[in-house]
């Protein structure tokens, strides 16, 4: 019986994943019961989903096979077993029809278990004696499982086309899940808060040496502090932070320096992110926004017009997100103030109040003059010209 005409060659069959499980799942032993099933990323308290799988390019009857495997390729078998309907010595095995209207598989009730390590052998040979071996890597680690991640696992999903009468046996391209870690295992890191929220481009911070940042508990040595800008959904620079190990308090708090921006010359401040990153496992935290500030700017003052600044306009039509977002806005509002002021008005917002008090000091009369201008509500322009008059007679004696 020939392969049905719904099967396309010149456009082969394959599978996609269309729910992945959830990063996170308690593996029980088989001492402690079935367990729960694995849910899917997108699961909410209100909503629970399952890991489910699409079939594009082909329509029949075909024969499902889920096994777990390893984290990283090659994905060779994984010792812990799935259990649920259909399964059997730790793996998943059912045939089902496919059709165009229902082409989709969804896993509801699987669930995962771990074996204590002593079964692991035993659980391999299984896999082997039964050919459950999608990417034909072969069992040579039965025998040793030294770099054998524990407490991490990807589900694998293998589909053989049948035919019309199930007399064809088409292997497709086996699939993998993202990694699923233990509920026991660590889980990408979290950052709570940043004790500053910009620097200048050379990675200077006004009134600190460093920033402070806490977060989840992480090990001294397996963490990296990584910046980086993106424009159209792509990385267009990256850096990572410095620290040593003794910047890094209680594993929750980690003193670091920001590394260097890499345009030393920019006129306005720019938009970057900064995350945590686990090498080991390449876990990574949710990113925050961090700004890069021109190195001409006063301190914590944004040295660039509000027409000419894409970040203020961002902060104002988006609403401004943060406490930093908030601040860098209002002082970008205050700059722009200041630049539209005449030279006289300039004059004033800048004078020293240290200035003012030697005139007091020096000159009885000016301060009865200066006191005058203070308690009457003269125009900008008019107290401008009644200053510039005082400190111009002032000077004039000295």
């Amino acid at each position: 019986m020939s392969v049905p005409a719904v099967l396309h060659p010149e456009n082969l069959p394959y599978i996609e994943i269309i729910e992945q499980p959830y990063k996170a799942h308690k593996f029980r032993y088989i001492q402690e019961g079935r367990g729960m099933p694995i849910p899917g990323a997108s699961s909410t308290p209100g909503n629970r989903t399952s890991f489910a799988i699409q079939i594009h390019g082909y329509q029949g009857r075909l024969l499902v096979n889920v096994s777990c495997v390893t984290k990283d390729p090659p994905y060779r078998q994984h010792p812990y077993q799935l259990v649920g309907p259909n399964c059997n010595h730790g793996v998943c095995s059912f045939e089902q029809e496919v059709t165009a209207t229902n082409s989709t598989i969804t896993f509801a009730k699987m669930g995962a278990r771990c074996i204590k390590r002593s079964n692991f052998q035993e659980s391999l040979r299984i896999r082997q004696e039964n050919n459950v071996d999608p990417f034909e890597e072969g069992f040579g680690h039965k025998d040793d499982f030294g770099p054998l991640e524990r407490n991490v696992v990807r589900l694998c999903v293998q589909v053989v086309l049948l035919g019309d009468n199930g007399d064809q046996r088409i292997k497709i391209r086996p699939v993998v899940s993202n990694p699923i870690y233990d509920g026991k295992a660590p889980i990408e890191p979290i950052i709570y808060k940043l004790s500053h929220g910009n620097s200048y481009v050379d990675g200077k911070i006004h009134s600190s040496e460093q920033i402070i940042l806490l977060c989840t508990k992480v090990k001294t040595d397996d963490l990296k502090i990584r910046f980086f800008e993106m424009k159209d959904n792509e990385v267009v620079w990256e850096d990572f932070g410095t620290f040593h190990s003794d910047d890094i308090y209680n594993n929750t708090a980690i003193c670091f320096r920001p590394p260097k921006y890499h345009d030393q010359n920019i006129t306005y401040a720019v938009k970057v992110w900064v995350q945590l990153v686990r090498p080991t496992d390449q876990m990574v935290s949710q990113p925050i926004e961090f700004m890069y500030l021109p190195v001409q700017a006063a301190p914590r003052v944004l040295n660039e017009n509000r027409d000419e600044n894409p970040v203020f306009d961002e902060l104002t039509e988006n609403g401004t997100r943060t406490r930093e977002d908030k601040f860098v806005a209002a002082e970008i509002n205050q700059t722009t103030k200041r630049r539209r002021t005449d030279t006289r008005d300039q004059l004033v917002l800048d004078m020293s109040s240290s200035i003012l008090q030697e005139i007091e000091d020096l000159i009885p009369e000016v301060a009865q003059i200066v006191d005058s201008i203070n308690q009457t509500e003269y125009s900008s322009s008019v107290r401008s010209t009644q200053i510039d008059n005082l400190t111009g007679a002032y000077f004039s004696r000295s």
